[in-house]
Formats: structure tokens, sequence, C-alpha cells
């Protein structure tokens, strides 16, 4: 009987069950085996790599990382002795391997001859980056949730870094691993040396995603909201082009990424040298670790420019804000004090008597001792808040019937912002 992974047990008698971590000759049912009796009807692989397109070259890389997580079963099993471990690591290597063997590989950073050549290689390297941000990036927030609950000071950093960590751990045991095996035979065994660089090359990743979104990392882990660090960044920022301030943190993220990556290579290759006593095949490392740095490269630069370019943005528009409040406050001043009453006189011109006059009249409260200056100023100050006040009201409720419900959100909110930034002016 064929097996049917949608029968019912108490529908269907399953004669072929499969147990993920039994062992090979105990399966009477393999998802992992590779079918050989049908004919290929796949199309050939092409042997230029700049023949590779985005999409090819992104599920090659989801094959390479998936392989090298059950790389890492296979360590945990070399671990703890398990022989189911180790059985079910072999296997889910072997279907990604021969996923990976079916697509062609991508362009190299050596065979890069024209313009078209490093569109190419641009292209095919963000396809490359995409899985192992998809990865960090979701581990780092699921793990600055589950330690917000914690009451300690830092809880939430912690358990994102951990977050970040422990998936870029795993994926990179298993990838030392597999280039130990590569180099020694299937035989050869050393946990302690793959997870040793797994860690190193684990902790390089978090510090490096770090970098690359500093500016947004405390929204990332929920420690605060974007307002609150455009806030701090408008205190200590000033207003500049958004395409600046992406490019400039494009640049340093790409730096760092790119010295990142190809220190992450170097330990790899230095661990499996390590550990099996056989070096990488001349002029490869050299490669591993051009390419290693152009592609990290590449990645920093995109996360950076998004970091950036959201920040910055963020930082320009209460920067606005701030500057348009200032010029209507500085305005309506100008026009209060250029005011006259019906026998023509300002508050500049004034008894010190009619201004105590003016002020009870408005219910202010003036000390007995007030000198004439501070209570043309209490008096300013009123004037200016109650006329920008109302400046504000009509400016929000103008045509607030035709707005649509979003619109009528937004304009809300900002209403809110203007009279915060209007009550800091004036105090």
């Amino acid at each position: 009987m064929a097996y049917d992974p949608f029968a019912l047990v108490e529908d269907e008698k399953q004669e072929e069950t499969y147990d993920p971590f039994a062992l090979a000759e105990d399966q009477t049912y393999d998802p992992f085996a590779l079918v050989e009796d049908e004919e290929d009807v796949t199309t050939p692989i092409s042997d230029d790599p700049r023949n590779q397109r985005f999409f090819p070259v992104l599920s090659r890389t989801i094959d390479e990382l998936q392989a090298s997580g059950w790389a890492g079963v296979r360590v945990l099993g070399e671990t703890f002795n398990s022989e189911r471990l180790i059985d079910a690591g072999n296997r889910g290597i072997a279907i990604n391997e021969a996923q990976v063997a079916k697509r062609g590989r991508p362009l190299m950073a050596e065979e890069v001859e024209d313009l078209g050549d490093a569109m190419t290689f641009v292209k095919q390297a963000i396809a490359q980056i995409i899985p192992s941000v998809a990865v960090s990036m979701p581990g780092a927030m699921a793990g600055a949730a589950l330690a917000a609950p914690i009451p300690v000071p830092g809880a939430r950093v912690v358990g994102g870094a951990l977050g970040a960590f422990l998936p870029s751990f795993f994926l990179s045991t298993g990838e030392i691993d597999r280039e130990m095996k590569a180099r020694a035979g299937e035989e050869f065994e050393d946990p302690g040396a793959a997870m040793t660089g797994g860690a190193m090359i684990a902790a390089l990743d978090v510090a490096s995603v770090a970098f690359g979104l500093k500016p947004l990392i405390p929204v990332i882990l929920k420690k605060k909201t974007l307002k609150e660090v455009t806030d701090e960044l408008v205190k200590e920022g000033v207003e500049r082009s958004v395409a600046q301030a992406a490019v400039a943190q494009a640049v340093k993220s790409s730096i760092m990424e790119g010295a990142t990556e190809a220190t992450q290579e170097g330990i790899e290759d230095f661990m499996a040298e390590s550990a099996t006593g056989l070096a990488s095949e001349e002029g490869q490392l050299q490669s591993s670790l051009l390419n290693a740095f152009l592609l990290g490269a590449i990645g920093g630069g995109t996360l950076g420019t998004v970091s950036g370019a959201i920040t910055q943005s963020g930082v320009n528009q209460q920067k606005k804000s701030e500057r348009e409040v200032r010029q209507q406050l500085e305005a309506i001043e100008e026009e209060v004090l250029a005011e006259v009453n019906i026998a023509g006189e300002t508050w500049a011109t004034m008894t010190r008597a009619q201004l105590i006059e003016e002020a009870e009249r408005r219910n202010l409260k003036i000390r007995k001792n007030a000198s004439k200056a501070t209570i043309t100023k209490a008096l300013t100050d009123f004037e200016v808040f109650n006329r920008r006040a109302q400046m504000t009201e009509n400016y929000f409720l103008e045509n607030f019937g035709a707005l649509t419900a979003q619109e009528k959100i937004d304009r809300g909110k900002r209403k809110k912002e203007l009279e915060e930034l209007e009550g800091k002016q004036l105090l």
C-alpha cells in the first residue's frame, strides 16, 4: 500500500510509516529517498553561472542552509553518541545536496568581466543573502519577545542576542562539519571543533547585524517605539538628506559586514584545517575570502541603506515640525506685541497699572512686585498660546469631513505632536 500522509489512523491502517529519528534500515517509508526509477525530465543545468537567475540562486542558497541545518543535527548526534540523530542528519543532507546539484552555481567575483557581469553578481549576491537575514532577524525578535516578561534590566537585549545567536550557531556548526567531512571523508568526526567554530561565527553574526541595524535595534527588540528612537536622534542629530544618511549608514555597514563575512570564512577554513590537518586547495581560501567579503558588503549595504533611510526620515520630519512651530510662534508673538487697543496703545506703551488690569481680565495671576517687563511677558505668552492653539484647531478641523478615516487618524496624531512641541517651545 502506498503511504497516505492525510489518511486518518482510525479510518485507514497505515502499513508504511516514517520516523525521522529511526535508523535507515528500520524505515518502511523514507521521504528522503531519491527517486531513481522515474525519467529525469528536468532542464539541463547551464555551465555558465551568468545564466543563473535570482530565484534559482535563492533556492540553491536555501537548500545549502537546510543541508547545514541537518549537518548541525548530525553534530548533535556525534556529541551525544546518538545514531538516530546522525542517521537523520545524513539523510537530510543527502536530499538537500541532491537539490543543490540540480541547480548551477552563482557567479564568482573572479569571473566578473564587465558591467553586465557585475550586475548579475550583485543580483545573485542578494539572493544568497536573503535566507541568512530571514533566519537571524525573526530569531532576534522572538528572543526579545520571550525575554520581555523577565523583570531584569537588559533582558530584552540578551534575549534578542540569543535569538539571533542560536540559529546562526547551529547552521555555522553544520557548515564547518560539512567542510571537515568534505576534506577528510564522511567518517571523520570532531563535534567540538565544529561547535567552537560555530560559536565564533555566530558571535560575529550577532555583532554585524546589530551594527547594520543599529538605529533600529531598540524598535526591533520592542524596547522603544520608532518615535522614541527618533526623539533621541533628534536631540543629537541634524536635519539632512535621507539619501545622504542612507548612503552613510550603508557604507559603514557594508565595510563592517564585508569584514565580518571574510573573517567568518577564515574561521571556517582554520577550524576545518586544524581538525583534519588538511588545507584547502591552493587559491581556494583567497577566492572564498574575496567572495565572502563582497557578499557581506552587499548585504551590509542593503541593511544599512534601509536602516539609515528610515531613521533619518523620522529625524527630518521631527526637525521640520519643530521649525514650523518655532516660526509660527515667532510670527504670532510679533503680531501680539504690535497689536493696539482701542486707544491705540500697545503693551509696550501701557503703564504698569494698565498691564495689571489686562492680566486680571485674562485671569492671570501676577505677583504684587512684578515688574512691567514681567507682566508684559506673561500677557504675551498667554496670547501667543491661545492664538497658536486656535490656529492649530482651525488647521486640523479644516475640511475634516472630507478626510478618509486613516487621514483623520494621521491628522489627529500630527495635532498631538504639534501640541507637545508647542508646549516645549513655551516652557
